[in-house]
Formats: C-alpha cells, structure tokens, sequence
C-alpha cells in the first residue's frame, strides 16, 4: 500500500466513531437474541462506526480473537457458568482497558460482569450507553450481589437504550433515568426475509405440498421460551411443527417429544443457514412464540416472520412481545404459560383462511412500516454520534 493509500484509509478511519460492544456472548458461540442484535447493529453501521465486540468464550482451543462481517471480536475465557453469569475473571480487566481505546462504549444489559467495571472505572472522555435488553430475572438470587453496579452503571450512563415503553414502566432500575432513556425498536431486514428467488419459491411450493399445516418457531433451547407449553399444545393440533434452535434444553425438548409420541410430527433443527430459515418460514402457515416469562422482552424472531408474512401467535407478557404482533391485527395474544389457549390458538389460525391471510397482509405491512433495520440503525446511529467525541 501506497503512503497516499495509507493517508487516505487513515483520514477515512478518523471519520468513523470507534465504539466497543460488551456482552457476555456473541457469535459463533451463541446465536440468537442479544447477540444477534449486536450484530445487527455493528454490521449495519460498518460504514460509519469501527466495532469491537468484547465478549466470552467457552472452550479453550477456541479462536481469542476474529473478525466477524468487518467488526474485531475479543473472547476472554470462561472458567464456567454460574446463574448464566461467565465466570471470566480477567474480563473487566480486559474492558477496562479496551474502554480507553474507543470513544463510545455500549454495554449490553444485564452483564454484572461489565458493570463492576462501568460502575466506576469508565473514563471520563469516553461516552457510555447502555442498551437494556432484559431484567435478571431466573438469577435474582444474584441481584442483591450486583443491584449497586447496575444503577452506578445507570447513573454514569450517557444514554440509556430500550426496546420499547412497557419496559420502562416495569423496571425499577429504568424509572429513575426515564429521562435519558430512549425508545428503539430493533428492525430488520424486511426486503431480505419478504423476497424469494424462483428456486426458493420451488422449494417453498414443494414444502407446502408436503406439510400445507406447518407451524414453526424460532428460539433458543431455553426455559423462558415456553417450548415446553408450544409442545403440549400441539398434542391437540393436527399440524406438523418446527422448532428452528439450539441451547441447553435441547435433549431435554426431543426427549419430551418422544414420550409424546410426536416424532412424526414436531422436529427440532439446529445450525440452520439463513437461507434456509426463510424457505422454511414462507414454507409454514403460522409463526408462534409462546415465551413465558419477562425475560422475553421483545421477540426478534417476530420480525422475520412478519416479514416473511406470517401471522403471529405470541403471549400477553408485560413487554414488548405483544406490541410487535398486537393481538387481532397481526396476531393473536394468548396467556403465558397456558397449554389450552396456545392449542385454541394454534387450531384457530390453521383452520380459518381468511383470517390468516388477514393477519399475515397486516404483519408484513407492520415489518415494513414500522420494524425496518434502515430506522432502527439510522436511531441506533443518531445516539452514537451524539454521544460521541466526534460531534
């Protein structure tokens, strides 16, 4: 490279914000989520931000450091896990001085681990925000440990990011900074996950054929998914079902599939290309996230159904999972928890086509109107920069 070359793609770099990403997880390791979020954001503001994911690993002959779709990855190693927290000890060493690096520092709640650090130890030059994902909610027995870090972290934050308004009104950490924080839905990529090329639409054709009652959902093999529920409510549903996903509960599920007898007709697919998972979304007839409890604060694999145009069947949480897919316009919301609902629910949609194609027009105008990745990063930008020493 040339040294005009190298002046040229140092003046470039100097125009972008340099913000490091902290959570507990990331790709390759964990799909889904939080992760997948991050990623959004960090790939889709390549242009305009130079990111660095700090974050954990499980396995020692695992990659340290990668570059995943242009953005630096730092993987500080994980002991093992207690209450889902990592214990990496040399972790908030790590974002300590990976904090001084950067100008914008986005912290991906809940992590304590980073908390311990940003309670106290963030430099004064460097601008903090924090996107709350989630409460802790299966660890409370940890939260009397590390309630003062989270609201040190939230009283230092410049800026503090939701997903939407019910979260704010039920968090006790989030009512005190009402005023500086902001309201963010997370998009996607609508024109993506609503197109398909004509051997997709082959493929889409043959697997309707085969299966023209299916059921699908996207999720990570854990408990506050509700799988458990969506599972014995299918019991009482004559539909094939998908349950696309991977995570500790994952033997547990088949198992519990087998002793249902529901082997021929619910299967659960792990490793799936992104390809892949749209045919098999335009495929299906019905998108269902039966989550059960608060951790569930959003649902961002409503998104890609509803851009797929699928009607959504979702659970009456006190989040944002209702606001997505709003019961009687792109959905129908049933209890948390509940088998009977789930199943009614499910029966419902299959059996009244007019009503299904009702509901899948309005979700897929709802993805483009409202959930765009465009606006969500065009927003997620807008409070980097002015939270940054660049402007």
């Amino acid at each position: 490279m040339s040294d005009r070359e190298c002046s040229l793609r140092e003046n470039l770099l100097q125009k972008k914000i340099r913000v490091l990403h902290s959570y507990k997880v990331y790709l390759p390791e964990i799909y889904g989520g939080v992760p997948t979020a991050i990623h959004s954001v960090t790939s889709g503001l390549l242009a305009k931000c130079i990111s660095t994911i700090l974050t954990t690993r499980r396995r020692w002959r695992a990659k340290k450091e990668l570059y995943i779709d242009g953005s630096r990855v730092i993987r500080i190693y994980s002991f093992f896990e207690l209450f889902s927290l990592p214990l990496a000890p040399f972790y908030p060493l790590r974002l300590f001085l990976e904090m001084k690096k950067h100008e914008v520092v986005v912290l991906h709640a809940p992590f304590p681990l980073s908390d311990i650090v940003a309670a106290f130890l963030v430099p004064k030059n460097v601008k903090l925000i924090v996107h709350y994902h989630s409460e802790i909610i299966k660890q409370k027995l940890l939260l009397p440990f590390v309630a003062y870090f989270i609201k040190r972290t939230l009283e230092r934050a410049d800026k503090i990011i939701v997903s939407s308004e019910p979260f704010i009104e039920n968090s006790n950490f989030l009512l005190p900074h009402r005023h500086k924080t902001t309201i963010v839905p997370f998009g996607t990529d609508v024109e993506y996950w609503s197109s398909l090329s004509p051997e997709e639409k082959e493929r889409v054709a043959d697997l309707k054929a085969q299966h023209p009652n299916q059921v699908i959902t996207v999720a990570r093999l854990v408990s506050y998914k509700g799988l458990d529920i969506l599972i014995s409510a299918l019991r009482n549903v004559e539909a094939n079902c998908i349950i696309v996903g991977e995570g500790i509960l994952g033997n547990v599920l088949r198992k519990e599939i087998s002793e249902r007898n529901l082997e021929s007709r619910v299967s659960i697919v792990s490793n799936l290309e992104r390809d892949e998972l749209k045919i098999l979304l335009h495929a299906s007839s019905v998108f269902v996230l039966p989550s059960v409890t608060v951790a569930e604060t959003f649902g961002l694999a409503q998104l890609e159904a509803m851009a797929t145009g699928l009607p959504i069947i979702n659970t009456n949480l006190p989040t944002g999972v209702p606001w997505v897919a709003r019961d009687g316009l792109e959905g129908i919301t049933v209890p948390p928890n509940q088998i009977e609902p789930l199943s009614r629910a499910i029966s419902l949609l299959l059996a009244d086509d007019e009503l299904r194609t009702r509901l899948s027009a309005a979700a897929q105008q709802r993805a483009r109107s409202t959930f765009s990745d465009k606006v969500f990063f065009e927003k997620y930008f807008e409070i980097i920069s002015s939270s940054s020493n660049n402007e």
